[in-house]
């Protein structure tokens, strides 16, 4: 994995081991639809993004908006796997 916004060969990745929810149930509408990479040691020179807390978007109005951005792989195929990854980002409520 890189954290460098515009990635080029020889820039520096770093490794980890990638956990799925073990509830997912391989639909794009899933809830379960998330993972995390768990690194062997502190990555230097990036802030780790803080998580809301469970619940947090429960009490807002049906009509405000917020963006849900995620970072994933279209498909794995098992270790090693190099696809492309993309950055993904969906607004609330959708447009109609």
């Amino acid at each position: 994995m890189t954290f460098d916004p515009a990635y080029q060969a020889g820039d520096a990745v770093s490794y980890g081991t990638w956990h799925a929810d073990p509830l997912y149930g391989k639909s794009q509408s899933d809830p379960h639809d998330i993972a995390v990479v768990v690194f062997p040691k502190p990555i230097k020179g990036i802030t780790p993004a803080r998580l809301p807390a469970a619940g947090s978007l429960a009490s807002l109005a049906s009509s405000q908006q917020f963006t849900s951005v995620g970072y994933g792989a279209y498909a794995v195929t098992g270790p090693g796997d190099t696809r492309s990854s993309t950055t993904t980002s969906a607004a609330w409520p959708p447009a109609r």
